[in-house]
């Protein structure tokens, strides 16, 4: 009986060794990292430009001998139908075995992959959706790296407070940019501040011609015109408001319609002197930002935008969660998220709870403006390169 409990007990002993070898085994198989992305689409330049990050954050990891040679990034085309998220995530994690989802999607798409993601208890680390309510669900398996939409236009609130003191604002938003979110908080913040919020356009999608729209703001004649925009849009709107003769003292857009490289080489002009918010810009304090940049502009003859520092930051984030977890199980991995204190390329990443979010990390935000066809910081001033210009000239004075 007592060489029964023996060898009963060896086993038990011989098989936790045996779990215990696999579980740190699976993090040098490579562990997986599920990367969803738009390389398709109307998005399709932002995609590129994030995969391009991800790619000189993993050789930057494996120069540093981190574990980026233990990781292996999958890369999913996410469509812009919102509800091909979900597949494309249940085909990640029951395929492709992900220990964790890393994401620059647009909101609403954002929201499928989330919901899919917490459904299948596997990490989903939010880098670029903006969407407040993505991370006032309760859900323990997803994070958020940026900015909420509710705190992005801090930079631009600041300065508008700090400097132009506006007392009318126009609002003009697409649709799918806009997906769940609103603008109550920046509308009640404005009203507060005595801003009139005149006139909130929310338009179509596939919106070409937003004269009617503009001309009626152009009778609104306000101080201040917001745009919240995909690329395309952008250059549109721009264009079309040079047509109109529209000059109010400043132009202020959202998103990456006007902040990717392609906004100036597209609205040529029409761009220049548009303010635009942004979370990242190489003149920031953090270790690697500059770094980054020049590699980027080195490797890919183009320059980067807050986007592409965004998801670079996320695989900063993703392998060190993974190296303190020890495991490329999904729940290990969870957990370690959860326990992030990192200093990142676009500042300290710390998930924490607050009003109605969890698992949020906060951020300062920045304004950049167009100026002679290149976009430069201009607030808050101790990270300026160059001073901003207000008020609009004009199309006529320049």
């Amino acid at each position: 009986m007592v060489k029964a409990d023996r060898k009963i007990l060896f086993i038990m002993i011989l098989t936790l060794c045996l779990i215990g070898s696999l579980s740190a085994a699976s993090f040098g198989g490579p562990a997986k990292v599920g990367v969803l992305i738009h390389m398709t689409g109307e998005l399709k330049e932002l995609g590129i430009m994030q995969k391009n990050s991800l790619e000189i954050a993993q050789d930057e990891l494996k120069g540093q001998k981190k574990d980026g040679e233990k990781i292996t990034l999958v890369f999913q085309d996410v469509p812009m139908v919102p509800e091909k998220a979900r597949y494309v995530v249940t085909e990640l994690i029951t395929k492709e075995h992900v220990s964790i989802l890393l994401g620059g999607l647009s909101s609403v798409a954002a929201w499928e992959a989330a919901s899919a993601a917490q459904t299948q208890k596997v990490p989903f680390l939010i880098t670029a959706s903006t969407e407040d309510v993505l991370t006032e669900q309760g859900w323990e398996y997803v994070f958020r790296l940026n900015p909420p939409f509710s705190e992005y236009g801090n930079g631009l609130l600041w300065f508008l407070s700090e400097v132009i003191r506006p007392k009318t604002i126009a609002m003009i938003r697409a649709k799918g940019f806009t997906g769940r979110m609103n603008a109550s908080e920046m509308m009640e913040y404005c009203r507060k501040a005595g801003y009139e919020i005149i006139a909130d356009n929310i338009y179509d999608d596939n919106t070409t011609n937003f004269r009617p729209l503009l001309t009626q703001i152009r009778e609104k004649n306000p101080d201040v015109i917001t745009m919240a925009s995909f690329p395309n849009d952008a250059v549109l709107l721009m264009k079309q408001i040079k047509e109109l003769d529209i000059h109010p003292l400043l132009f202020a857009g959202f998103g990456g319609g006007f902040t990717m490289p392609q906004f100036g080489e597209k609205a040529m002009d029409a761009a220049d002197y548009v303010f635009a918010v942004s979370v990242w810009n190489p003149s920031v304090p953090y270790a690697g930002s500059k770094t980054y940049h020049e590699k980027y502009l080195s490797r890919y003859k183009s320059r980067p935008d807050f986007h592409g520092a965004e998801i670079y930051a996320g695989l900063q984030v993703a392998e060190d969660a993974l190296a303190r977890a020890g495991s490329s199980d999904p729940e290990a991995v969870r957990k370690a998220l959860s326990t992030t204190d990192l200093k990142t390329i676009i500042g300290p990443v710390r998930f924490i709870s607050y009003g109605k979010k969890t698992q949020q990390n906060r951020l300062p935000t920045y304004l950049v403006q167009w100026i002679n066809g290149e976009m430069k910081t201009v607030w808050p001033p101790e990270f300026a390169s160059e001073k901003y210009v207000f008020p609009f000239p004009g199309w006529k004075r320049r």
